[in-house]
Order: C-alpha cells, then structure tokens, then sequence
C-alpha cells in the first residue's frame, strides 16, 4: 500500500510537471506574440529590429542615419529593445537569439500581409495549387533551427541514396545536373556527388542572385538547408525512375507507356522542387514570393542552358 501511494505520488508529480512545462512553453509563446505586435506597433522599434536583422551588424552612426532621429532617441529605444539587440567589443550593434526570434516573426509577419492581397484574388484551383507548391510549414521551419537541420540531413541522405540506385544498372544509371536529370556520363564524379554539387550550386545561385537584384543579406545557413529539403522531391526520380522501368514488365504498359509515366513523374517533382525553392529564398531572405520565384526561374534556365551546352547529346527525362 505505502509503495502504491508512492508510485501514485510519482505519477502526479510527473504530471505536474508536464502541465508546468506545458504552461511555460505557452507563456512562452504568448510574451513573444506580446512583444512582436508591439515592436510592429511602434515604427522605430520595427525599423530598428528589421535594419540590423537584415545587416547582421550595424554602427551607431549608421543606425542614426537611416532612422533619421537624434541621439538621445536613439539610445533610448536601444535601451528599450536590451535583451533583442547587443552591442559587440568593436561597438557594432546586432541581434541577440532573443533578437533573432522576433526579427523572423515580425518578416514573416510583412510577408504574409504582402501576399495576403493577392492570394484573396486567386481561383479556388490556384489556390489549392499554392498550398501544395508554396506550403506555409516549410516557411515556418526558420523558426525551429533543430528540426530545421535534421530534416536537410535526412533529405540529404534520402538524395544521396536515392542517387545510386540506379546505378548498379550502366543503361539506368542517372546524375543530377542542378535541376535536370541526365544519362550519366562516363565521368569520374558519382551521381550522389553529381548530386551533393547540385544542391550545393543551386543554393550559391539562389544566393548570389537574390544580393545581386535584391541587395538581401543573411539568412545563408537557412537558405541552404532549406534547399536541402527542397530537394528532396527532386531526388527522389532516380528510385521512381528505376522502379518503373526495371521492375514493371514492359507487357503490362509497353515501353513508350513506362516512358510517358517516368516523364510525368519527373515533371511533377521537379515542379515540387521549384516550388520549395521558391519557399525556401522568400523564407531565409525576406524576399517577396513572385520575385523569390523569378530567382528560382533564373536558376532554372542556367541548368537548362548547362544541359544544353555541356549535355546535349543525354538530356533525358525531365524538361
């Protein structure tokens, strides 16, 4: 009896403390959603938190000059934003975690009221296809920094296995080239390094092109895990690709029928691809949508023209 009462004690200790957790983690949530409405609501504060965010590090002098207010201004919403902004030993201002967090939710806040507009004037098709292409979870994924990094190691990995399937079979064998798939060639460089290049290439392009026409900084480390994932639909075509070919028996759909079928396939994760892509330059640079989606249209006709130049005797496939 005493032990039962002490396991009984136990149980709701244990639960205690979940509920406490429970509480914490939504007071948590609560005092930020608390202060990021009212940094929105108070146009220096915002300035403030969205000119370092966007920099990384800034000096006092550069601070003063964009917002336009004098000094003792200044130093007093600096003073009011302690705990979000710090001052470094060279006397640069940046952000702290802390900073970070309500940076991220506060762009995420601009971007959805800047495409909120249009998406109201959208069809109920388009609409469905923007949730499948565009989905706001892999926007939110900035916010969650470890699973943010698990998923890009898994899709990772999910790719570079993905890659050598088909290759123990010569004939099958496929290699990525940034975003087409081709015939492998008889190079040296193994199709799951083909395709570790491809995401690596494609992210540097998504960078250089989103600071050349965008002027956006920061936001590198999360630029590339999120390609990561967004390739991952894209990585998954080899698989697809040697299922249906070599597994299926020519006699139930014939040979042109399993090649229609692959062509579709691979049409259908590349566009998955792009439209994360997409996702993952507007998430990590700020960047609005249509203009995130040029970015990911460059990209794409460069792998297009790689394909054409260097590969034109072996595009296969995928357009």
């Amino acid at each position: 009896m005493v032990n039962l009462q002490r396991r009984r004690g136990r149980v709701h200790i244990y639960a205690h403390a979940s509920r406490s957790s429970l509480s914490m983690n939504q007071k948590d949530n609560n005092n930020m959603t608390f202060i990021v409405h009212s940094i929105l609501a108070d146009p220096i504060k915002r300035k403030l938190i969205t000119f370092i965010g966007e920099r990384g590090k800034v000096r006092f002098k550069d601070l003063k000059n964009h917002l336009k207010i004098s000094t003792g201004s200044l130093y007093y919403h600096l003073g009011k934003l302690k705990g979000y902004i710090a001052k470094d030993s060279s006397r640069m201002y940046y952000l702290t975690e802390a900073g970070k967090k309500v940076y991220n939710r506060i762009r995420n806040i601009e971007l959805d009221e800047a495409n909120s507009g249009l998406l109201y004037r959208l069809s109920p098709l388009v609409r469905i296809a923007k949730v499948i292409l565009l989905p706001e979870w892999f926007k939110s994924l900035t916010e969650h920094k470890m699973l943010l990094i698990s998923l890009a190691i898994i899709s990772l990995v999910i790719g570079t296995l993905s890659a050598n399937v088909p290759a123990a079979i010569p004939s099958l064998s496929l290699e990525l080239s940034l975003l087409s798939y081709t015939k492998a060639s008889s190079s040296i460089i193994p199709p799951y390094i083909s395709y570790i290049l491809s995401w690596l290439t494609t992210s540097i392009l998504a960078e250089l092109l989103s600071l050349l026409f965008h002027g956006e900084k920061g936001g590198h480390i999360e630029l590339f895990l999120l390609s990561a994932i967004a390739f991952l639909p894209l990585s998954l075509y080899p698989l697809c690709y040697y299922i249906i070919i070599q597994q299926f028996p020519v006699s139930i759909m014939g040979g042109k029928g399993c090649m229609i079928i692959v062509t579709l396939i691979g049409l259908l994760l590349q566009i998955l691809t792009l439209g994360y892509l997409t996702v993952a330059i507007h998430a990590s640079k700020g960047i609005r949508l249509e203009r995130a989606f040029l970015i990911v249209a460059m990209i794409y006709y460069i792998s297009m023209a790689y394909v054409i130049l260097f590969k034109g005797s072996q595009i296969t496939l995928t357009p």
